[in-house]
């Protein structure tokens, strides 16, 4: 199945039937011989509304050579997903979420990922592991002990005003000292509940059984959660990625998006009057811009006002 672009924005991998969200990816094989694993989320668009995307969400595979044409080995019509197998009564019999895949030193191929069960009404997650020979068929290893937050050190479902108990988006990676890293996306169980979101760090030697350790971040920073997190090398740094969005950030952190996007405002019309072009372009920013701002003012008061509110999930 080819990229679908139209030469004037980047290509993107889209699906008629899917909605597909987060993703991940693995390489297999050396120099010109290389194969692509693209994995992601998906939910089928039979739904219609895309907010319910998240309780019927399974991770999807598709496979290139050229990073452009694709293959797509997981289809949606039928609500399959990559681990399928006997899910009744399981930690992800609602919904499958993201994960990483890496490959230990005996050549097998490893997947965590997020999952959430109908048992807890989806509201509490979970990271499990399945296993492949070639990145296609996959079966979930017996051994494994799915890893929930640990109340030692981590916020657990019902203390505080938070929807659901965080543990999801595994990324796994190798310590060049040995063993392996694990962070998921947590929230701590201290701090101001608006401000709890954290690394949790997990440690193991043999990517099968796990040790729970304090979280590598401290709460405060402004989070409610960092979700998808990711560690990469570049340029000879190590590079922490994570996204939070909006509605999880702190009333002073949204308030400082908020006092960004004025002043983005500020010097597009300062730059338009020294252009000659005042009158069109500060129309086009007002009918386009300054609504959208006091919207998002008034969505933040109100959060502010009421710590209750939390995101809706399902």
């Amino acid at each position: 199945m080819p990229l679908v672009g139209n030469g004037r924005e980047p290509d993107v991998l889209r699906f008629r039937d899917t909605w597909t969200w987060d993703f991940w990816l693995a390489v297999d094989g050396n120099g010109g011989d290389e194969r692509h694993h693209a994995f992601f989320l998906q939910a089928p668009k039979s739904l219609r509304d895309p907010n319910l995307r998240h309780a019927h969400a399974t991770i999807g595979h598709a496979v290139s050579t050229d990073l452009r044409t694709w293959t797509r080995t997981i289809g949606v019509p039928s609500g399959s997903g990559l681990f399928d197998g006997p899910r009744e009564n399981a930690f992800d019999d609602l919904a499958q979420w993201t994960g990483s895949t890496v490959r230990d030193p005996q050549m097998l191929w490893r997947t965590y990922y997020t999952g959430i069960s109908g048992a807890e009404g989806g509201l509490v997650q979970r990271v499990g592991m399945a296993t492949s020979s070639d990145l296609l068929s996959w079966k979930k290893l017996p051994e494994f002990a799915t890893l929930c937050a640990d109340g030692r050190w981590y916020e657990k479902l019902g203390e505080s005003f938070w929807p659901h108990e965080a543990w999801r988006d595994p990324w796994v990676f190798a310590d060049p000292g040995g063993g392996w890293h694990m962070i998921v996306t947590a929230r701590a169980n201290s701090g101001d509940p608006q401000e709890r979101g954290v690394l949790g760090h997990l440690h193991s030697v043999d990517l099968t059984h796990w040790e729970t350790l304090p979280p590598l971040t401290a709460p405060g920073a402004g989070f409610g959660v960092l979700e998808v997190p990711q560690i990469h090398e570049i340029d000879g740094r190590t590079v922490l990625i994570f996204s939070c969005a909006d509605e999880d950030l702190a009333p002073r952190r949204r308030a400082g998006t908020l006092l960004s996007i004025v002043n983005w405002i500020v010097r597009v019309l300062l730059l338009s009057w020294c252009t000659g072009l005042i009158g069109l372009v500060s129309v086009v920013v007002g009918m386009i811009c300054l609504p959208w701002f006091v919207v998002r003012v008034l969505h933040s008061m109100s959060r502010s006002d009421n710590e209750s509110e939390g995101r809706d999930w399902l």
